[in-house]
Protein backbone atom coordinates (compact mmCIF):
# COMPACT_ATOMS: atom_id res chain seq x y z
CA UNK A 1 0.00 0.00 0.00
CA UNK A 2 2.84 2.09 -0.85
CA UNK A 3 1.45 5.89 -1.88
CA UNK A 4 1.59 5.91 -5.87
CA UNK A 5 2.97 9.91 -6.28
CA UNK A 6 1.92 10.36 -9.95
CA UNK A 7 3.86 12.67 -12.33
CA UNK A 8 2.27 15.12 -14.01
CA UNK A 9 -0.23 13.57 -16.46
CA UNK A 10 -2.99 15.19 -17.45
CA UNK A 11 -5.78 13.10 -19.09
CA UNK A 12 -7.79 14.92 -21.92
CA UNK A 13 -11.44 14.23 -20.92
CA UNK A 14 -12.57 15.83 -24.34
CA UNK A 15 -15.64 13.69 -24.61
CA UNK A 16 -17.11 16.35 -21.76
CA UNK A 17 -18.77 19.30 -23.42
CA UNK A 18 -16.82 23.03 -22.37
CA UNK A 19 -19.66 25.80 -21.87
CA UNK A 20 -16.68 27.77 -23.86
CA UNK A 21 -16.82 27.46 -27.32
CA UNK A 22 -12.89 28.82 -27.56
CA UNK A 23 -12.00 25.81 -25.18
CA UNK A 24 -13.38 23.39 -27.93
CA UNK A 25 -11.45 25.14 -30.55
CA UNK A 26 -8.53 24.49 -28.40
CA UNK A 27 -9.43 21.12 -27.80
CA UNK A 28 -9.97 20.56 -31.65
CA UNK A 29 -6.89 22.05 -32.33
CA UNK A 30 -5.10 19.56 -30.14
CA UNK A 31 -6.55 16.77 -31.64
CA UNK A 32 -5.41 17.28 -34.70
CA UNK A 33 -1.80 17.86 -34.08
CA UNK A 34 -2.05 21.63 -34.36
CA UNK A 35 -0.54 22.03 -30.76
CA UNK A 36 0.76 25.75 -30.81
CA UNK A 37 -3.01 27.08 -32.19
CA UNK A 38 -4.39 25.11 -29.11
CA UNK A 39 -1.27 26.82 -27.07
CA UNK A 40 -2.88 30.24 -28.10
CA UNK A 41 -6.10 29.37 -27.63
CA UNK A 42 -5.90 27.99 -24.20
CA UNK A 43 -3.56 30.50 -22.94
CA UNK A 44 -5.73 33.15 -24.20
CA UNK A 45 -8.52 31.06 -21.98
CA UNK A 46 -6.09 30.97 -19.06
CA UNK A 47 -5.29 34.64 -18.87
CA UNK A 48 -8.73 35.15 -18.63
CA UNK A 49 -9.11 32.55 -15.70
CA UNK A 50 -10.50 29.55 -17.45
CA UNK A 51 -8.92 27.00 -14.88
CA UNK A 52 -8.77 23.76 -17.27
CA UNK A 53 -6.92 26.26 -20.05
CA UNK A 54 -4.74 26.83 -16.85
CA UNK A 55 -4.27 23.29 -16.46
CA UNK A 56 -3.86 22.15 -19.84
CA UNK A 57 -1.06 25.01 -20.58
CA UNK A 58 0.68 23.64 -17.54
CA UNK A 59 0.68 20.05 -18.93
CA UNK A 60 1.72 21.87 -22.42
CA UNK A 61 4.76 23.51 -20.49
CA UNK A 62 5.65 20.56 -18.68
CA UNK A 63 6.28 18.55 -21.70
CA UNK A 64 7.28 21.36 -24.00
CA UNK A 65 4.39 20.79 -26.49
CA UNK A 66 3.22 23.99 -28.23
CA UNK A 67 5.68 25.81 -26.77
CA UNK A 68 9.01 25.95 -25.64
CA UNK A 69 9.20 23.42 -21.88
CA UNK A 70 9.06 25.95 -18.50
CA UNK A 71 9.17 24.71 -15.49
CA UNK A 72 8.49 27.26 -13.51
CA UNK A 73 5.46 28.26 -16.24
CA UNK A 74 3.92 25.05 -15.87
CA UNK A 75 4.00 25.59 -11.96
CA UNK A 76 2.58 28.72 -12.50
CA UNK A 77 -0.26 27.92 -14.59
CA UNK A 78 -0.94 24.56 -12.55
CA UNK A 79 -0.73 26.36 -9.06
CA UNK A 80 -3.59 29.30 -10.97
CA UNK A 81 -5.33 26.30 -11.65
CA UNK A 82 -5.84 24.66 -8.61
CA UNK A 83 -6.21 28.11 -6.77
CA UNK A 84 -9.18 28.30 -9.14
CA UNK A 85 -10.62 25.21 -7.65
CA UNK A 86 -10.10 22.34 -10.32
CA UNK A 87 -9.82 19.41 -8.24
CA UNK A 88 -7.56 17.48 -10.82
CA UNK A 89 -5.11 20.35 -10.57
CA UNK A 90 -4.96 20.03 -7.14
CA UNK A 91 -4.76 16.58 -6.89
CA UNK A 92 -1.76 17.00 -9.03
CA UNK A 93 -0.30 19.39 -7.28
CA UNK A 94 -0.63 17.86 -4.12
CA UNK A 95 1.12 15.19 -5.46
CA UNK A 96 3.84 16.66 -6.77
CA UNK A 97 4.40 18.64 -3.38
CA UNK A 98 4.91 15.14 -1.72
CA UNK A 99 7.62 14.09 -4.05
CA UNK A 100 9.21 16.94 -5.28
CA UNK A 101 8.74 16.80 -8.51
CA UNK A 102 8.58 18.62 -11.66
CA UNK A 103 11.30 21.46 -9.80
CA UNK A 104 8.74 22.10 -7.18
CA UNK A 105 10.95 21.75 -4.00
CA UNK A 106 9.56 18.50 -1.58
CA UNK A 107 7.31 19.65 0.92
CA UNK A 108 4.78 17.09 2.41
CA UNK A 109 2.73 19.28 4.34
CA UNK A 110 1.56 21.72 1.30
CA UNK A 111 0.58 17.91 -0.56
CA UNK A 112 -1.30 16.66 2.02
CA UNK A 113 -3.30 20.53 1.91
CA UNK A 114 -3.93 20.30 -1.91
CA UNK A 115 -4.91 16.23 -1.55
CA UNK A 116 -7.31 18.06 1.02
CA UNK A 117 -8.61 20.39 -1.55
CA UNK A 118 -9.63 18.17 -3.98
CA UNK A 119 -10.83 15.76 -1.50
CA UNK A 120 -13.34 18.38 -0.31
CA UNK A 121 -14.37 17.70 -3.67
CA UNK A 122 -14.78 14.51 -3.69
CA UNK A 123 -11.99 13.51 -5.65
CA UNK A 124 -11.50 9.72 -5.47
CA UNK A 125 -8.13 9.45 -6.36
CA UNK A 126 -7.13 12.64 -3.75
CA UNK A 127 -9.45 10.48 -0.97
CA UNK A 128 -7.62 7.71 -1.81
CA UNK A 129 -4.04 9.47 -1.55
CA UNK A 130 -5.01 11.23 1.47
CA UNK A 131 -5.59 7.18 2.78
CA UNK A 132 -1.81 6.77 1.50
CA UNK A 133 -0.37 9.85 3.04
CA UNK A 134 -2.61 8.53 6.71
CA UNK A 135 -1.26 5.32 6.58
CA UNK A 136 2.37 5.66 6.26
CA UNK A 137 2.20 9.14 8.02
CA UNK A 138 3.41 11.37 5.30
CA UNK A 139 3.37 14.90 5.72
CA UNK A 140 0.81 14.21 8.51
CA UNK A 141 0.54 12.51 12.20
CA UNK A 142 0.21 8.72 11.48
CA UNK A 143 -3.43 7.90 11.58
CA UNK A 144 -4.98 4.32 10.38
CA UNK A 145 -8.15 5.66 11.78
CA UNK A 146 -8.35 8.42 9.25
CA UNK A 147 -6.56 6.45 6.44
CA UNK A 148 -9.36 3.79 6.62
CA UNK A 149 -11.92 6.54 6.61
CA UNK A 150 -10.51 8.37 3.41
CA UNK A 151 -9.97 4.95 1.40
CA UNK A 152 -13.48 4.17 2.37
CA UNK A 153 -14.35 7.32 0.88
CA UNK A 154 -12.77 6.52 -2.63
CA UNK A 155 -13.50 3.03 -2.82
CA UNK A 156 -17.45 4.08 -2.25
CA UNK A 157 -16.89 5.87 -5.43
CA UNK A 158 -15.57 3.13 -6.98
CA UNK A 159 -11.94 3.70 -6.66
CA UNK A 160 -10.12 0.02 -6.96
CA UNK A 161 -7.18 0.35 -5.28
CA UNK A 162 -8.69 1.99 -2.43
CA UNK A 163 -11.11 -1.27 -2.78
CA UNK A 164 -8.14 -3.33 -2.45
CA UNK A 165 -6.37 -1.78 0.37
CA UNK A 166 -9.70 -2.41 2.45
CA UNK A 167 -9.54 -5.92 1.57
CA UNK A 168 -6.00 -6.04 2.99
CA UNK A 169 -6.84 -4.05 5.94
CA UNK A 170 -9.93 -6.55 7.11
CA UNK A 171 -7.87 -9.60 5.88
CA UNK A 172 -4.58 -9.17 8.14
CA UNK A 173 -6.94 -7.21 10.55
CA UNK A 174 -4.94 -4.07 9.86
CA UNK A 175 -5.93 -1.46 12.91
CA UNK A 176 -9.19 -3.07 12.06
CA UNK A 177 -10.83 -6.55 13.45
CA UNK A 178 -9.86 -9.11 10.85
CA UNK A 179 -13.13 -9.82 8.41
CA UNK A 180 -12.90 -12.11 6.03
CA UNK A 181 -16.49 -10.92 4.62
CA UNK A 182 -15.67 -7.55 4.45
CA UNK A 183 -12.05 -8.63 2.82
CA UNK A 184 -13.69 -10.29 0.16
CA UNK A 185 -16.29 -7.96 -0.44
CA UNK A 186 -13.89 -5.38 -0.86
CA UNK A 187 -12.03 -7.79 -3.07
CA UNK A 188 -14.38 -8.38 -5.05
CA UNK A 189 -15.39 -4.92 -6.51
CA UNK A 190 -11.80 -4.02 -6.96
CA UNK A 191 -11.68 -7.51 -8.48
CA UNK A 192 -15.01 -6.73 -10.73
CA UNK A 193 -12.58 -3.73 -12.23
CA UNK A 194 -9.80 -5.30 -13.16
CA UNK A 195 -7.46 -5.09 -10.13
CA UNK A 196 -4.71 -7.77 -10.50
CA UNK A 197 -4.17 -8.48 -7.12
CA UNK A 198 -7.92 -8.18 -5.69
CA UNK A 199 -8.63 -10.50 -8.19
CA UNK A 200 -5.60 -12.96 -6.98
CA UNK A 201 -6.31 -12.01 -3.62
CA UNK A 202 -10.12 -12.83 -3.93
CA UNK A 203 -8.85 -16.05 -5.59
CA UNK A 204 -7.02 -16.93 -2.27
CA UNK A 205 -10.20 -16.48 -0.25
CA UNK A 206 -11.99 -18.69 -2.49
CA UNK A 207 -9.10 -21.34 -2.13
CA UNK A 208 -8.97 -21.39 1.59
CA UNK A 209 -12.53 -20.86 2.38
CA UNK A 210 -11.95 -17.41 4.32
CA UNK A 211 -15.28 -14.77 4.18
CA UNK A 212 -16.64 -17.61 1.68
CA UNK A 213 -17.02 -21.01 1.43
CA UNK A 214 -14.26 -22.74 -0.23
CA UNK A 215 -14.55 -23.19 -3.80
CA UNK A 216 -11.57 -24.09 -6.22
CA UNK A 217 -13.83 -23.62 -8.98
CA UNK A 218 -13.98 -19.84 -7.89
CA UNK A 219 -10.30 -19.53 -6.80
CA UNK A 220 -8.83 -20.56 -10.54
CA UNK A 221 -11.53 -18.47 -12.41
CA UNK A 222 -9.50 -14.97 -10.09
CA UNK A 223 -6.69 -16.76 -10.33
CA UNK A 224 -6.93 -17.10 -13.98
CA UNK A 225 -8.07 -13.42 -14.60
CA UNK A 226 -5.09 -12.03 -12.51
CA UNK A 227 -2.78 -14.15 -14.27
CA UNK A 228 -3.71 -13.21 -18.12
CA UNK A 229 -2.48 -9.74 -16.57
CA UNK A 230 0.89 -10.94 -16.34
CA UNK A 231 0.21 -10.84 -12.51
CA UNK A 232 3.21 -12.98 -11.75
CA UNK A 233 1.24 -14.21 -8.01
CA UNK A 234 -1.69 -15.15 -9.61
CA UNK A 235 0.05 -17.29 -12.14
CA UNK A 236 2.18 -18.96 -9.48
CA UNK A 237 -1.19 -19.62 -7.22
CA UNK A 238 -2.71 -21.65 -10.36
CA UNK A 239 0.69 -23.97 -10.24
CA UNK A 240 -0.59 -25.60 -7.53
CA UNK A 241 -4.54 -26.11 -8.86
CA UNK A 242 -3.13 -27.49 -12.08
CA UNK A 243 -1.10 -30.15 -10.42
CA UNK A 244 -3.75 -31.54 -7.93
CA UNK A 245 -6.77 -30.82 -10.22
CA UNK A 246 -8.59 -28.32 -7.59
CA UNK A 247 -11.38 -26.77 -9.46
CA UNK A 248 -9.57 -27.32 -12.90
CA UNK A 249 -8.77 -30.71 -14.73
CA UNK A 250 -5.31 -32.21 -13.47
CA UNK A 251 -2.88 -31.02 -15.92
CA UNK A 252 1.23 -30.88 -16.04
CA UNK A 253 1.58 -29.18 -18.68
CA UNK A 254 -0.46 -26.77 -17.81
CA UNK A 255 0.95 -26.20 -14.06
CA UNK A 256 4.54 -26.33 -16.18
CA UNK A 257 3.02 -23.84 -18.34
CA UNK A 258 2.20 -21.38 -15.27
CA UNK A 259 5.65 -22.13 -13.35
CA UNK A 260 7.33 -20.62 -16.26
CA UNK A 261 5.05 -17.49 -16.89
CA UNK A 262 5.38 -16.39 -13.35
CA UNK A 263 9.13 -17.18 -13.66
CA UNK A 264 9.49 -15.42 -16.17
CA UNK A 265 7.84 -12.47 -14.49
CA UNK A 266 10.50 -12.62 -12.03
CA UNK A 267 8.51 -14.75 -8.95
CA UNK A 268 11.80 -16.14 -7.39
CA UNK A 269 9.93 -18.72 -6.04
CA UNK A 270 8.80 -20.17 -9.56
CA UNK A 271 12.27 -19.56 -10.21
CA UNK A 272 13.03 -21.98 -7.85
CA UNK A 273 11.10 -24.69 -7.69
CA UNK A 274 11.33 -24.66 -11.81
CA UNK A 275 15.47 -25.04 -11.41
CA UNK A 276 14.57 -27.92 -8.77
CA UNK A 277 12.88 -29.54 -11.66
CA UNK A 278 15.33 -29.22 -14.30
CA UNK A 279 18.01 -30.19 -12.12
CA UNK A 280 15.92 -33.31 -10.72
CA UNK A 281 14.35 -34.18 -14.28
CA UNK A 282 10.80 -34.17 -12.71
CA UNK A 283 8.15 -33.27 -15.21
CA UNK A 284 10.64 -32.28 -17.76
CA UNK A 285 14.02 -33.53 -19.10
CA UNK A 286 16.68 -32.94 -16.49
CA UNK A 287 18.90 -30.08 -18.06
CA UNK A 288 21.55 -28.95 -15.37
CA UNK A 289 22.30 -25.74 -17.50
CA UNK A 290 18.47 -24.63 -17.32
CA UNK A 291 18.13 -25.56 -13.96
CA UNK A 292 21.37 -23.44 -12.72
CA UNK A 293 19.90 -20.52 -14.74
CA UNK A 294 16.80 -20.80 -12.32
CA UNK A 295 18.26 -20.57 -9.33
CA UNK A 296 20.72 -17.90 -10.86
CA UNK A 297 17.76 -15.89 -11.39
CA UNK A 298 16.16 -16.53 -7.98
CA UNK A 299 19.84 -16.08 -6.27
CA UNK A 300 20.30 -12.88 -7.52
CA UNK A 301 16.76 -11.74 -6.65
CA UNK A 302 17.88 -12.64 -2.81
CA UNK A 303 15.96 -15.98 -2.49
CA UNK A 304 18.23 -17.84 0.07
CA UNK A 305 17.07 -21.76 -0.72
CA UNK A 306 18.07 -20.69 -4.27
CA UNK A 307 21.25 -19.42 -3.15
CA UNK A 308 22.42 -22.72 -1.72
CA UNK A 309 21.07 -24.76 -4.57
CA UNK A 310 23.47 -22.62 -6.92
CA UNK A 311 26.30 -23.12 -4.58
CA UNK A 312 25.64 -26.95 -4.51
CA UNK A 313 25.49 -27.01 -8.19
CA UNK A 314 28.71 -25.37 -8.39
CA UNK A 315 30.69 -27.72 -5.65
CA UNK A 316 28.82 -31.07 -7.74
CA UNK A 317 29.77 -29.33 -11.63
CA UNK A 318 26.31 -29.81 -12.37
CA UNK A 319 25.26 -27.46 -15.42
CA UNK A 320 29.24 -26.20 -15.40
CA UNK A 321 33.01 -26.84 -14.44
CA UNK A 322 32.90 -27.58 -10.12
CA UNK A 323 33.75 -24.06 -9.11
CA UNK A 324 34.36 -23.95 -5.16
CA UNK A 325 34.91 -19.75 -5.67
CA UNK A 326 31.37 -19.40 -7.79
CA UNK A 327 30.69 -21.79 -4.27
CA UNK A 328 31.73 -20.05 -1.24
CA UNK A 329 29.90 -16.50 -2.98
CA UNK A 330 26.90 -18.32 -2.80
CA UNK A 331 27.29 -20.35 0.21
CA UNK A 332 28.47 -17.04 1.62
CA UNK A 333 24.96 -14.95 0.56
CA UNK A 334 23.19 -17.27 1.94
CA UNK A 335 24.82 -17.53 5.54
CA UNK A 336 24.34 -13.90 5.86
CA UNK A 337 20.91 -14.39 5.46
CA UNK A 338 21.03 -17.27 8.25
CA UNK A 339 20.92 -20.34 5.80
CA UNK A 340 22.03 -22.90 8.52
CA UNK A 341 23.61 -25.72 6.06
CA UNK A 342 25.29 -22.43 4.20
CA UNK A 343 26.93 -21.46 7.37
CA UNK A 344 28.40 -24.75 7.64
CA UNK A 345 29.72 -25.27 4.70
CA UNK A 346 31.09 -21.77 4.14
CA UNK A 347 33.02 -23.01 7.55
CA UNK A 348 33.87 -26.29 5.71
CA UNK A 349 35.50 -24.49 2.80
CA UNK A 350 37.47 -21.91 4.88
CA UNK A 351 38.44 -25.16 7.02
CA UNK A 352 40.01 -26.55 3.91
CA UNK A 353 40.92 -23.70 1.76
CA UNK A 354 39.08 -24.51 -1.50
CA UNK A 355 37.62 -21.60 -3.28
CA UNK A 356 38.69 -19.17 -0.36
CA UNK A 357 42.03 -18.69 1.30
CA UNK A 358 42.28 -21.44 4.23
CA UNK A 359 41.20 -19.38 7.23
CA UNK A 360 40.25 -21.41 10.48
CA UNK A 361 39.34 -18.30 12.38
CA UNK A 362 36.67 -17.83 9.77
CA UNK A 363 35.86 -21.74 9.74
CA UNK A 364 35.14 -21.24 13.59
CA UNK A 365 33.08 -18.45 12.94
CA UNK A 366 30.73 -19.76 10.32
CA UNK A 367 30.45 -23.11 12.24
CA UNK A 368 29.89 -21.69 15.63
CA UNK A 369 27.04 -19.53 13.34
CA UNK A 370 25.66 -22.98 12.66
CA UNK A 371 26.12 -24.65 15.72
CA UNK A 372 23.70 -22.64 17.63
CA UNK A 373 21.34 -22.94 14.99
CA UNK A 374 21.55 -26.40 16.12
CA UNK A 375 23.46 -28.46 12.99
CA UNK A 376 24.78 -31.45 14.75
CA UNK A 377 27.77 -31.39 11.84
CA UNK A 378 28.23 -28.05 12.91
CA UNK A 379 28.48 -28.61 16.53
CA UNK A 380 30.82 -31.49 16.21
CA UNK A 381 33.26 -29.36 13.73
CA UNK A 382 33.22 -27.11 16.21
CA UNK A 383 34.01 -28.64 19.11
CA UNK A 384 36.84 -30.41 17.15
CA UNK A 385 38.25 -26.44 16.51
CA UNK A 386 38.28 -25.94 20.29
CA UNK A 387 39.39 -29.86 20.88
CA UNK A 388 42.79 -29.09 18.77
CA UNK A 389 43.04 -25.54 19.26
CA UNK A 390 42.88 -24.49 15.48
CA UNK A 391 41.37 -21.19 14.37
CA UNK A 392 41.15 -20.67 18.43
CA UNK A 393 42.28 -21.26 21.99
CA UNK A 394 42.59 -24.60 22.77
CA UNK A 395 39.26 -25.10 25.51
CA UNK A 396 38.71 -28.64 26.17
CA UNK A 397 35.41 -28.26 28.57
CA UNK A 398 33.75 -26.16 24.87
CA UNK A 399 35.03 -29.06 22.91
CA UNK A 400 33.38 -30.97 25.65
CA UNK A 401 30.20 -29.27 25.52
CA UNK A 402 29.51 -29.05 21.54
CA UNK A 403 30.51 -32.66 21.55
CA UNK A 404 27.85 -33.10 23.75
CA UNK A 405 25.18 -31.56 22.47
CA UNK A 406 25.95 -32.97 19.08
CA UNK A 407 25.80 -36.34 20.28
CA UNK A 408 22.54 -35.83 21.94
CA UNK A 409 21.34 -35.75 18.20
CA UNK A 410 23.05 -38.66 17.56
CA UNK A 411 25.53 -37.69 16.07
CA UNK A 412 28.18 -40.74 15.88
CA UNK A 413 31.39 -39.00 15.41
CA UNK A 414 30.71 -37.07 18.31
CA UNK A 415 29.26 -40.10 20.79
CA UNK A 416 32.51 -41.59 19.82
CA UNK A 417 34.98 -38.43 20.09
CA UNK A 418 32.97 -38.17 23.93
CA UNK A 419 34.19 -41.72 24.65
CA UNK A 420 37.86 -41.01 23.63
CA UNK A 421 37.40 -37.94 26.14
CA UNK A 422 36.70 -39.64 28.81
CA UNK A 423 38.63 -42.56 27.96
CA UNK A 424 42.14 -40.38 28.17
CA UNK A 425 41.00 -37.90 30.70
CA UNK A 426 41.31 -34.71 28.11
CA UNK A 427 39.73 -31.94 29.49
CA UNK A 428 37.70 -34.19 32.12
CA UNK A 429 38.03 -36.63 34.77
CA UNK A 430 38.93 -40.34 33.02
CA UNK A 431 35.79 -42.15 33.29
CA UNK A 432 35.80 -45.64 32.15
CA UNK A 433 32.10 -46.16 31.93
CA UNK A 434 31.13 -43.08 30.32
CA UNK A 435 33.37 -43.60 28.01
CA UNK A 436 32.19 -47.26 27.51
CA UNK A 437 28.63 -45.35 27.49
CA UNK A 438 29.19 -43.44 24.58
CA UNK A 439 31.49 -45.55 22.31
CA UNK A 440 28.43 -47.94 22.68
CA UNK A 441 25.96 -45.25 21.52
CA UNK A 442 28.28 -44.45 18.34
CA UNK A 443 28.46 -48.21 17.81
CA UNK A 444 25.32 -48.69 17.51
CA UNK A 445 25.07 -46.16 14.86
CA UNK A 446 27.58 -48.01 12.98
CA UNK A 447 30.64 -46.21 13.91
CA UNK A 448 33.68 -48.44 13.04
CA UNK A 449 36.23 -46.93 15.46
CA UNK A 450 33.71 -47.10 18.48
CA UNK A 451 33.37 -50.70 17.17
CA UNK A 452 37.10 -51.15 17.50
CA UNK A 453 37.09 -49.22 21.03
CA UNK A 454 34.82 -51.07 22.26
CA UNK A 455 36.52 -54.18 21.54
CA UNK A 456 40.00 -52.87 23.61
CA UNK A 457 37.45 -52.21 26.78
CA UNK A 458 35.51 -55.44 26.48
CA UNK A 459 38.90 -57.24 26.35
CA UNK A 460 40.73 -55.60 29.01
CA UNK A 461 38.11 -55.12 31.38
CA UNK A 462 38.05 -51.05 31.45
CA UNK A 463 34.52 -49.77 32.56
CA UNK A 464 33.05 -53.04 32.18
CA UNK A 465 34.08 -56.58 33.15
CA UNK A 466 36.51 -58.54 31.02
CA UNK A 467 34.68 -60.08 28.51
CA UNK A 468 36.41 -61.90 25.55
CA UNK A 469 33.11 -62.81 23.86
CA UNK A 470 31.99 -59.29 23.72
CA UNK A 471 35.42 -57.84 22.55
CA UNK A 472 35.34 -60.47 19.80
CA UNK A 473 31.77 -59.15 18.65
CA UNK A 474 32.69 -55.59 18.29
CA UNK A 475 36.24 -56.57 16.73
CA UNK A 476 34.10 -58.48 14.36
CA UNK A 477 32.20 -55.83 13.43
CA UNK A 478 34.41 -53.39 12.89
CA UNK A 479 36.38 -55.91 10.93
CA UNK A 480 33.80 -56.49 8.57
CA UNK A 481 34.29 -52.44 7.77
CA UNK A 482 38.02 -52.80 6.98
CA UNK A 483 39.18 -51.95 10.36
CA UNK A 484 42.76 -53.23 10.21
CA UNK A 485 43.41 -52.83 13.72
CA UNK A 486 40.35 -55.08 14.51
CA UNK A 487 41.82 -57.72 12.70
CA UNK A 488 44.68 -57.39 13.72
CA UNK A 489 43.25 -57.73 17.53
CA UNK A 490 40.91 -60.79 16.18
CA UNK A 491 44.16 -62.74 15.20
CA UNK A 492 45.57 -62.39 18.08
CA UNK A 493 42.32 -63.66 20.40
CA UNK A 494 42.28 -66.58 18.50
CA UNK A 495 45.32 -67.73 19.33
Amino acid sequence: MRLNVLVLIVVFCFSVQSSAAGFEQGVTAYRNGQYQQAFKIWHRLARNGNRRAQYYLSFMYTKGVGTAKSADRAGHWLHKAAENGLAAAQLTLGLMYLDGQQGLEQDQQQGVYWLRRAARQRDPEAEYNLGVVYYEGTGVRQDHRQAIAWYRRAARQGHKRAQYNLGVIYQAGLQVKKDYQKAVYWYRQAALQGHPKAQNNLGVMYDKGWGTAQNYHEAAKWYLLAARQHYAVAQYNLVYLYAKGLGVKKSDTEALKWYHAAARNNHTLAQYHLGTLYRSGTLVQQDYTVALDWFGKAAKAGYVEAQFALADMYVRGQGVAPDYRSAAYWYRAAAQQGHTLAQYYLGSLYAVGRGVRKDYAKAHAWFNAAAQHGLAEAQHDLALLYFRGVGTARDYHKAYSWFRRAAGQGHKEAQNRLGQMFEHGDGIARNYRQALKWYLKAAARGHVRAQYHLGRLYAAGLGVAKNTAEALKWYKKAARQGDLQSMVMLARLKK
